[in-house]
């Protein structure tokens, strides 16, 4: 049942976080200059540090492997820290703000596929994972769009 309502609490949180992106900020974006425009989607990964919560003692479950959640909390936090370089770099109009940019995205759905990995595996659901429920509602969506709005824009404007 747990899978039912994340599921349900996910999908609903990002068809919000889409139409937020898509009525009020890809507009406010479009005419800004590249470097501009990433540095508002890349604020939203530089948060991704929260996800190392999950190898936090007394954060999850004891149960669930440790070195598994330090992978994925890991992950998180190289993703967040490239994000902030990017926004320096970005801040600063250097060249290498789009190829960092592209590392951040690669890196972050890179570690959403080695948590995937890490749910499937331990069955994370199914344990007391504690205030974690809600970042994978109310953030894990949000990091995804940002993703994907990030993508967009670096396409878009290499056409």
């Amino acid at each position: 049942m747990n899978y039912v309502i994340l599921f349900a609490q996910v999908t609903v949180a990002t068809v919000v976080y889409a139409l937020i992106y898509l009525w009020y900020v890809a507009p406010r974006l479009s005419g800004l200059p590249l470097t501009a425009a990433l540095q508002p989607l890349l604020l939203v990964q530089a948060f991704r540090f929260t996800g190392l919560t999950l190898a936090a003692e007394g954060q999850v479950d004891p149960a669930v492997p440790r070195d598994l959640l330090l992978q994925a909390g890991l992950g998180d936090m190289a993703t967040g820290l490239l994000a902030i370089v990017a926004l320096v770099l970005a801040r600063r109009g250097s060249s290498a703000t789009v190829a960092v940019t592209w590392l951040v995205t690669v890196v972050g759905l890179l570690d959403f596929v080695n948590v995937g990995r890490i749910v499937a595996q331990t069955d994370l659901i199914s344990y007391d994972i504690g205030g974690m429920w809600l970042a994978l509602i109310w953030y894990v969506p949000l990091v995804l769009i940002s993703h994907l709005a990030i993508i967009g824009v670096l396409l878009r404007r290499d056409a």
